[in-house]
Parts: C-alpha cells; sequence; structure tokens
C-alpha cells in the first residue's frame, strides 16, 4: 500500500493511497474461497459450488466487502502510524467516474483514494491553581422575605375573565386550541386542545407565546415558529412549523393574595410560620443560585484562560444551535461527513444567504472551546460518571415525559448522542467542582436579588 501525504494543518490531514490491485484481488479470492465452502445452494453439495457460480451470484457483492474492508484498514493504519486523534469519521474520495468494484473485478488496476481526517485539537491546560474565582453569596434578610411573599402572593392570585374585547398581554392567561402543519401537512405531535398557557411564562418554543399577544377571545392566529436545534424530535428539530391557535378563554390576573390569605391557602399556623417556610425556600433557591453562578465564573475563567483552534465543522453546527435560540435564520453549513476529500483545506464559497451574527459564532466558539476544555480536565484528572449516576439521570429525564416516556426510552436507545447529552451535565458538575477546590475563590455577598437575577447567556 502506498501513501502520499497531500494536506496537513493543525486540524486536518490528507492522504492519496494506492492499495495494488493484486492485494485486492487475493482478498477477493480468498473470500470467494470462503463462501464457496459456506454457502448453501439448492442442486449443489455443501462445499462443492463452483468459484465461477460464485462469482456470478455474490461476485460484486463480495467485491464491495473487499473494498470497504481494505480501504478501512487501511485508515486504521493511517491513524495508528501517524498518531492521529480523529474528531469524527475520515472522509473519502474516489476519483471521479472510476466505479472502485469494477476496477477491482477487472484487475484493471491499483485502487486510488484520498482520505481526510478532522483532528482532535490539542489542549494545553493552564494550571488550575491559578484561576481566580468569585462566588456570590447571600442572605435571607427581611428584603428578600417580602420580596418572595409577593411573589408567592402572585403566583396563587385568581384569573378572572378578561372583556370581550381586551386584548392578551403579557401576564395573562390564555385557553388555546392549535392545529400544527409542517410542509403544509396536518401535523399531530404539534397539535392540542383546549391547553392553558400563561403568557411569558417560558414553557412553549421561543416565538410561540410571543404570537399570542395582542389577540382576543376567539380569535384565530396564524404564525410559524422554528423548532430548537437540539429539541428531542429530530425529524423536526430546527425546522419551520406552521401554526394555527384559536384563542378559546382569556383571563386577566386578580389582585396578588394578602399574606393571612397565603396563610390559609398553605395551611401554616400563622404570618411567622410563613415567613418561615419562605426562609427555607429562600435558602435552598440561594444554594441553587451560588452553585449556577459558580459553575458560570469557572466557566468564563477556563474559557479566558484557554486558546487553541477549533474544528470548524463543530462550531458551524453549533452556530446553528444558538442562531435558533437568538431567534437567527442562517443557512446551514454544506459540508457533512461525505465531502470531497479532495477539498480539505480549500475556502468555502459564500451562497449568499444570511451569515450568522458575530455573537452567535462568539457563543458557538465558546461552546465547542469549553467543550475540550472540560473532557480535557476530566481526562487528565480521571474525573468520571459513574452507571449509577447515568442511570438515574436517565430515568428522572424520561420521567418527565409522562406518558410519552416509552417512545422516549426508545429513542434514547437507538441514539447514544442523545444519552451523551443527558450526561455530560454531569461531569461538567463534577468537572467544576473540581476546579473550585483547586482555585483562588473569593466570596462576595450581595442582595438576594441580585444573586437571584437571571445570567445573560
Amino acid at each position: 500500500m502506498q501513501i502520499d501525504e497531500v494536506f496537513n494543518e493543525t486540524l486536518e490531514r490528507a492522504f492519496k493511497v494506492s492499495i495494488p490491485v493484486s492485494d485486492l484481488k487475493g482478498a477477493l479470492a480468498a473470500k470467494i474461497e470462503e463462501t464457496r465452502r459456506k454457502v448453501r445452494l439448492k442442486g449443489f453439495r455443501p462445499g462443492h459450488v463452483p468459484k465461477m457460480h460464485i462469482e456470478r451470484l455474490y461476485g460484486r457483492a463480495l467485491t464491495g466487502e473487499v473494498v470497504e474492508e481494505r480501504v478501512k484498514a487501511g485508515c486504521d493504519s493511517l491513524v495508528r502510524d501517524h498518531g492521529l486523534k480523529v474528531s469524527r469519521a475520515p472522509r473519502l474520495t474516489f476519483a471521479e467516474g472510476v466505479d472502485a468494484i469494477a476496477l477491482v473485478q477487472g484487475g484493471e488496476g491499483d485502487l486510488t483514494f484520498t482520505v481526510a481526517f478532522d483532528l482532535v485539537p490539542d489542549v494545553p491546560l493552564c494550571d488550575l491553581k491559578s484561576l481566580k474565582i468569585e462566588r456570590l453569596t447571600a442572605t435571607v434578610g427581611d428584603k428578600a422575605l417580602a420580596s418572595r411573599s409577593q411573589a408567592l402572593g402572585e403566583h396563587f392570585r385568581a384569573f378572572d375573565d378578561a372583556p370581550q374585547a381586551a386584548k392578551v398581554k403579557t401576564g395573562d392567561r390564555v385557553t388555546v386550541t392549535v392545529e400544527a402543519r409542517r410542509e403544509g401537512k396536518p401535523f399531530a405531535p404539534g397539535s392540542f386542545k383546549d391547553t392553558e398557557i400563561d403568557i411569558g411564562g417560558g414553557g412553549y418554543v421561543p416565538g410561540f407565546e410571543e404570537a399570542l399577544v395582542g389577540g382576543t377571545s376567539g380569535q384565530v392566529i396564524d404564525f410559524s415558529v422554528t423548532m430548537p436545534a437540539g429539541y428531542h424530535a429530530r425529524e423536526i428539530a430546527g425546522k419551520v412549523i406552521d401554526l394555527s391557535a384559536k384563542i378559546e378563554k382569556h383571563k386577566c390576573p386578580g389582585a396578588p393574595l394578602s399574606r393571612q390569605s397565603l396563610v390559609e391557602k398553605l395551611g401554616v399556623k400563622d404570618e411567622k410560620a410563613l415567613d418561615e417556610r419562605l426562609r427555607e425556600e429562600c435558602a435552598r433557591e440561594i444554594k441553587s443560585a451560588v452553585a449556577e453562578r459558580s459553575k458560570r465564573a469557572v466557566l468564563d475563567a477556563l474559557d479566558a484562560a484557554h486558546t487553541f483552534p477549533l474544528p470548524e465543522y463543530l462550531v458551524e453546527a453549533e452556530i446553528q444551535n444558538v442562531a435558533s435560540q437568538l431567534g437567527e435564520a442562517v443557512e446551514a453549513p454544506k459540508e457533512d461527513e461525505g465531502a470531497d476529500a479532495e477539498t480539505a483545506g480549500s475556502e468555502k464559497v459564500s451562497s449568499g444567504a444570511q451569515e450568522p451574527s458575530k455573537e452567535a459564532r462568539r457563543l458557538a466558539e465558546r461552546r465547542i472551546r469549553l467543550g475540550f476544555v472540560i473532557s480535557e480536565i476530566a481526562t487528565v484528572h480521571d474525573i468520571k460518571v459513574s452507571q449509577e449516576e447515568t442511570a438515574r439521570a436517565i430515568n428522572a429525564y424520561v420521567a418527565r415525559f409522562g406518558a410519552q416516556s416509552a417512545a422516549v426510552v426508545e429513542h434514547l436507545r437507538t441514539n447514544p448522542e442523545a444519552v451523551q447529552s443527558i450526561v455530560a451535565p454531569i461531569l461538567e458538575r463534577k468537572v467544576i467542582d473540581f476546579v473550585l477546590e483547586l482555585a483562588e475563590v473569593t466570596d462576595r455577598e450581595v442582595e438576594f436579588e441580585e444573586l437571584m437575577a437571571p445570567l445573560d447567556d
């Protein structure tokens, strides 16, 4: 086998490989003989089927197997001999117009192809002890209790029928019946009847609740939404779904419940007991918020401390996810695992489609970079997710889907990458806790409201 390197960059290597036709024909002859001994055909004794008959019946299929095996062996040899850390399956290209199977069968010449490998970047880890992390904390004071009491009163307040001509606004509650269509055809999984929705609650895909704002009771509103790129139903992930929503009922929020009404609603003894309950809830939320903000601080520090080249195909794919979340419409990347290996390293030609924003690219590069950094820290320091932790996480995920749990289990069974997406946050949390143990951490106390404020993307 002759190998010539034709491209060598930081994260991409390409080789031209020639496998002598004599090797291929020898392998094909051995495979035909093996098949001749094992095959059972009507009219022939076992092991006595003529070679030419086997070639006529199975020649092309067996030749295909030989080509596939020899090409795979060649790629594996390249990875092993050159010490390549590949990030995805190699991209193969045969000469235009060449039928590899016919070439081998006819013994017309050597089998030549080009193979391109995308490589995992080297991640030179920083000294984790040199990282400086600020950890925000808070205590449950009177102001926090008053804020939580007000929020709880708003949560339990009644909703009254809105005037007939009143327009839906954020904070209102509507009952809707939705008919979904995909590519002009009815789409049952996206349709539902008489469902209550709190406008502004964020319980639906981006653009859904916003489309109902300004509508009135009895009105039918037609609009489209783009499903998130990471949506669990892969057949509609990133796709546009057309919706027709009828506002069946429209209610406006009433006055928040008073503290005394909350005492009665929650079944506690008195307002002192109410405050104690709220204090416990606030303490749990503080713990969760501290963990979330500490995670962000660690990720920010790791991102700032590491610079290395990133596989562009991963960045391009992540841009699709980020753009969807930002409400941008960008064209999906054309290149995939079957792209022409002979174009390795070549510049992409613009199609004139909308380019992703700088923010979308920045966030995508950050996510990919941090993914490699976290993976490298986990590898270097032997941080792993146990089978028990994996099972608990999967069970918790499946339980969220109720009656659809059986379909979700099947989806996870046939999609290892979906399981990985469930396990990945556990590994990330372990790595972050590990970094917090080594880094220089400074605590700073802030007001409860500041700690609980939503984090920016």
